[in-house]
């Protein structure tokens, strides 16, 4: 699921997830050990199947101008709150349709735009359309940027990269006033303010504004952790510290699904090999009683078992990898690995005598 999560945030090629470590090569390798008690089958889940289909949906419309379509099917979700195990709402799958390919050649990128410009000028309430203009601009940015270091960005690709992001909070800016709302609209304003650089004071209240207008929508949160990463505007530990008061203000078990369902993203997020050695202040405890609500709201979720089971493994608790890893039944959901072989590896460790 992790591919799915972070993409909406920020350009995947950023983020640094299609790069495998060395760890993960060695990893790809590995052959299953005898000790293993099942039997292992690499399976796409249901969750990745309808993602994928509630995108390839959103994409066709908007590319046959079907645009009532497009927002009714915006309107459907959005209406539903209907969300996945990590917390991602199905409606941010509907963007993730319209984004236009990721590593498209610079050719495209404007032909995309005129995609979406040209569904505002027919449906100039649409709140989708706006929200889909301003991702869209914060990915061509990023794109203009590159994944360099900032010293290794030329002058040119700054000034793009401030001004496609500049018009994208514009664009937010002046959505805001339509009378349709939508919570990506605050999700994408918080990963516009990341890529401007806005101050925490700033930050917080565009934050605030969001969690106001949409509680229940899980992903500011993960939104914010990513900003108060050390990498971006935080210092070491203030992510985790941060997570844990705003899950015990929710308090219960949605609290601890949340405190879950964010661990679970920045896992994911980057290429680290290890998310606890990395980021001390996790409590694996917390995450695990989290993830006991999320399979109980989520049974059947194979997405759910596999990342339980390798979390528990990467914070060194044995037994209850072993005990998560006879739950996936040896099905491998590569939405949440990089290889198989990875997930051999590490079931290997937890049933080794």
């Amino acid at each position: 699921m992790k591919l799915r999560v972070i993409c909406l945030l920020l350009p995947l090629f950023l983020l640094g997830c299609s790069k495998k470590s060395p760890e993960a090569e060695r990893r790809a390798n590995i052959q299953p050990s005898s000790t293993l008690p099942f039997q292992i089958t690499v399976a796409e889940s249901p969750e990745t199947m309808e993602i994928n289909d509630i995108s390839n949906r959103a994409a066709n419309l908007l590319a046959t101008k079907d645009y009532d379509k497009l927002d009714d099917l915006a309107a459907t979700y959005r209406a539903s709150k209907e969300a996945y195990p990590d917390g991602m709402w199905k409606l941010a799958y509907v963007y993730a349709g319209t984004d236009g390919p990721e590593n498209a050649p610079e050719d495209q990128w404007p032909a995309h735009q005129k995609e979406i410009e040209a569904w505002i000028q027919a449906k100039p309430q649409s709140i989708t359309a706006r929200v889909a203009l301003a991702r869209f601009l914060r990915d061509y940015a990023w794109h203009a940027r590159g994944s360099g270091y900032a010293n290794t960005v030329t002058d040119e690709s700054w000034q793009l990269f401030g001004q496609r992001l500049t018009r994208a909070a514009a664009i937010l800016t002046d959505a805001k006033n339509l009378k349709e709302t939508c919570p990506v609209y605050w999700s994408t304003f918080l990963g516009v303010a990341l890529g401007l650089e806005a101050n925490k004071e700033q930050y917080d209240r565009i934050f605030d504004q969001a969690a106001r207008a949409e509680p229940d929508y899980h992903f500011y949160y993960q939104t914010r952790a990513v900003y108060l990463l050390p990498r971006w505007h935080g210092q070491p530990g203030e992510w985790e510290e941060d997570l844990a008061k705003s899950a015990d203000r929710i308090g219960g078990e949605d609290g601890d699904m949340l405190y879950a369902q964010v661990v679970w993203d920045i896992h994911h997020y980057g290429s680290s090999d290890n998310v606890f050695d990395e980021n001390k202040g996790i409590s694996w405890e917390r995450v695990d009683r989290g993830f006991e609500v999320i399979e109980k709201r989520f049974p059947d979720s194979i997405a759910a078992k596999n990342e339980r089971a390798h979390l528990a493994g990467l914070a060194g608790d044995k037994e209850k990898a072993r005990k998560y890893f006879i739950q996936t039944e040896g099905k491998v959901d590569l939405s949440d690995w990089n290889a198989k072989g990875e997930f051999i590896d590490a079931a290997n460790w937890a049933f080794a005598p």
